[in-house]
C-alpha cells in the first residue's frame, strides 16, 4: 500500500416525511375543535408536519381545542410540540386546550409537568357527570360549555421557564 486510503462515501439524503397530517376542524362560535385523523403517534416523525397542519388555526381571539383521542403514544418531540403550540397560542392571544386525552398520555403529561403549561379539559364523562353514550355523541360536546372565557391565571408564564 502506498499510504493512501480509499473511502466509500454513501450519500444519504434525509428528507422530511412526505405524508401529510389530515386535520378535521369544526367551528362552534369562536372555538375551533381540531380532530387529527390517521395519526396515532405524536413523535419525531409527525411533530413538524403536525405543527404545520395546525398552526393556521391559531388566530387572535379564537379558542383552539385539540382532541387527543386518537393518540396512542407521544415522545419528547411530541411534548415539545405541545409546548410550541401553547407558545403560539400565547403569541396569537388565543386560548389553547387539549381534550379527550387518553389516560396513558395524561400520565406522561403529568410526569413531565406539561400539564402545568397546557390546559387539559376533563373527559366528557367528568365534565357533565355522565358516561358518553351513543345518544350523547350526537349532542353538542359538553366540553364546550366548560370553556373559560380567558386562560386560567394559575398557569405559569411560558417565557419565564
Amino acid at each position: 500500500m502506498s499510504g493512501e486510503h480509499s473511502f466509500l462515501y454513501v450519500k444519504e439524503e434525509i428528507e422530511p416525511p412526505k405524508k401529510t397530517i389530515e386535520i378535521r376542524s369544526k367551528k362552534v362560535k369562536d372555538t375551533t375543535l381540531l380532530y387529527p385523523r390517521y395519526i396515532q403517534r405524536l413523535d419525531n416523525v409527525n411533530a413538524v408536519p403536525f405543527y404545520r397542519s395546525v398552526k393556521s388555526f391559531f388566530l387572535p381571539g379564537r379558542k383552539v381545542i385539540l382532541s387527543m383521542a386518537k393518540f396512542k403514544s407521544i415522545d419528547s418531540e411530541g411534548l415539545a410540540l405541545l409546548v410550541q403550540l401553547t407558545q403560539l397560542a400565547k403569541k396569537q392571544r388565543c386560548y389553547f386546550a387539549l381534550a379527550e386525552v387518553p389516560p396513558p398520555l395524561a400520565r406522561i403529561l403529568k410526569i413531565t409537568e406539561i400539564d402545568k403549561l397546557v390546559v387539559i379539559l376533563p373527559p366528557r364523562s367528568e365534565a357533565n357527570g355522565k358516561s358518553c353514550s351513543a345518544s350523547a355523541k350526537s349532542q353538542k360536546p359538553p366540553m364546550l360549555n366548560d370553556l373559560p372565557e380567558e386562560e386560567p391565571k394559575s398557569k405559569p408564564d411560558i417565557e419565564t421557564l
